[in-house]
């Protein structure tokens, strides 16, 4: 049940993560999955960041609405 209900959020998807807990053991498979990438990252339109998830940049410190962070 993790593995497809944590398969579906990430990047590597439900099948190669049934596959990793069934091959390389659940505790691997576990830790292959969860350092997968999640494909609902938002990403900054204003640096090109990616894997930004955050409200502010870590990089260039701005928002979706290209304000910046207060210090």
């Amino acid at each position: 049940m993790f593995c497809i209900q944590e398969g579906k959020k990430r990047e590597i998807g439900v099948a190669k993560s049934i596959m990793a807990c069934v091959f390389l053991t659940p505790v691997i498979g576990y830790f292959i999955i969860k350092s997968s990438l999640k494909l609902d990252t938002k990403g900054c339109t204003w640096c090109g960041n990616k894997y930004n998830e955050a409200e502010y940049c870590g990089i260039c410190k701005k928002d979706e609405q290209g304000e910046l962070r207060p210090s």
